[in-house]
C-alpha cells in the first residue's frame, strides 16, 4: 500500500532557551470505508433466447478510501435464476447458460451482491437492485 511520510521540524521556546528536533511521520494506509454500489439500481433490456455470455449492464463500486489496501470486493447475485444471468469479478452482469423466454417471464428482479471482508470494522455487504427485461423476438414462422 501507499504511505504517505513527512519531516517535521519541532521548536520548543519558553524565553530564554529554544531547542528544536525532526519528527519523522509516516502514515499508514487503511481500509476503514466500505465500498457501495453508485448507483443502487440498474436496468437493462435482453432480447429472449440470447445466447450465454452477452454483457447486459456494468455496475459500478465507490470506495472513500484513498489509497487501497485490500483486493477487489467479491461480486454475487443473490438469485440467478437458475443459470439465466451471472456476474463476473469486475461487475458485469451476463446471460446466462438458460436462456430466457418473454412468453415465460417478462422481467427478472436480481439482487447484487459486493463483499468487503478486509476493512477494519469486518465483513460488510452492499446490495443493488437490477431489473432485466425480457423483449419480445418474433418466433414465428423461424425454421
Amino acid at each position: 500500500p501507499e504511505t504517505l511520510s513527512r519531516t517535521v521540524l519541532v521548536m520548543i521556546v519558553d524565553g530564554d532557551f529554544t531547542s528544536t528536533s525532526y519528527v519523522y511521520v509516516t502514515i499508514v494506509p487503511v481500509d476503514d470505508s466500505n465500498p457501495r454500489f453508485d448507483p443502487t439500481k440498474y436496468t437493462a433490456n435482453v432480447a429472449e433466447n440470447t445466447p450465454p455470455g452477452v454483457s447486459l449492464v456494468q455496475l459500478r463500486i465507490t470506495d472513500d478510501d484513498r489509497f487501497t489496501t485490500s483486493p477487489r470486493p467479491l461480486f454475487g447475485l443473490r438469485d440467478d435464476y437458475e443459470g439465466r444471468f451471472t456476474i463476473d469479478s469486475n461487475g458485469t452482469v451476463f446471460t446466462g447458460n438458460v436462456s430466457t423466454d418473454r412468453e415465460l417471464r417478462t422481467q427478472y428482479d436480481l439482487v447484487a451482491l459486493l463483499l468487503d471482508s478486509t476493512n477494519g470494522s469486518g465483513s460488510s455487504i452492499a446490495m443493488a437492485s437490477v431489473r432485466i427485461t425480457v423483449e419480445d423476438i418474433n418466433e414465428i414462422g423461424r425454421a
